[in-house]
């Protein structure tokens, strides 16, 4: 039986709203904060990565994460509370909502400091395809001679297991202790590669998806949800590598009001 949806998190939905503002989006009202931006999971080898959605959040001050692409989320959670030290809007991708969620919870301090939280296509409740690779012995074999390329360890790939997200939000609370934004998406087709595991997303669990994260996965309880279709997990961060080319800069500048007002 497929653990998809297992956490049913629920939100008010403002996709309604996200039109409103798109794709015309001001943001001189908040230049009192800085934005801290989250990358995802072994996106150090990625060129360009979050380069387009760092140049729309000028005029802003914005400044990329120094967490480790390869690390797991409790080591990731500490150093985001060592950076977070002044007013912040923080904006995560893909594995990234997992290690601020963590930081906020485990490190009060740095949550007093966060004005808003946006969670890009985030596998907060896990992904199948890490629980699915971790329960597969060639899968498994896969991901860690993959990991061993990258000279790292297949640890943080497992912590976006069904498994791992399960254990860890049994003992820090679900909901995000700040205002926060859920973008959720998927897409009838991906590109390179992230199409055939849309297609196994949909054939095996039977679910949509960004080619990535399930959508139902993608939802922090208590959140603003934002819901887009058309857009692969690649779209935002990495929309050279896309299956639908896209500007994410009014997106993600659209979602930023929404979450910090």
């Amino acid at each position: 039986m497929s653990e998809v949806g297992w956490l049913a998190a629920g939100g008010e939905d403002v996709t309604a709203q996200f039109h409103e503002l798109f794709p015309v989006v001001e943001l001189e009202h908040l230049k009192a904060f800085e934005v801290l931006t989250v990358p995802g999971i072994f996106t150090a080898w990625y060129p360009r990565y979050f380069a387009a959605i760092e140049r729309g959040l000028r005029p802003l001050r914005v400044r990329r994460s120094r967490v480790d692409t390869e690390g797991t989320v409790e080591d990731n959670a500490g150093i985001l509370a060592s950076e977070i030290r002044a007013p912040t809007i923080v904006v995560a991708q893909s594995k990234g909502p997992l290690d601020v969620h963590a930081a906020l919870w485990m490190y009060p301090s740095a949550a007093r400091n966060v004005r808003a939280f946006v969670s890009l296509q985030g596998c907060f409740s896990g992904t199948p395809l890490a629980s699915d690779a971790r329960r597969t012995r060639l899968w498994r074999a896969a991901v860690g001679g993959v990991t061993r390329l990258l000279g790292s360890t297949p640890r943080a790939y497992w912590d976006m297991t069904y498994e791992r997200r399960q254990a860890l939000l049994a003992r820090i609370p679900q909901h995000s202790p700040v205002p926060t934004v859920s973008l959720v998406t998927v897409c009838a087709r991906a590109g390179p590669l992230l199409e055939r595991t849309r297609r196994y997303l949909l054939d095996v669990h039977r679910v949509e998806s960004d080619g990535f994260v399930p959508a139902p996965d993608a939802i922090i309880p208590g959140s603003r949800i934002v819901r887009l279709s058309g857009l692969d997990h690649a779209a935002l961060a990495l929309p050279w590598w896309s299956g639908t080319p896209v500007n994410p800069a009014p997106i993600v500048r659209a979602l930023v009001v929404l979450a910090a007002g």
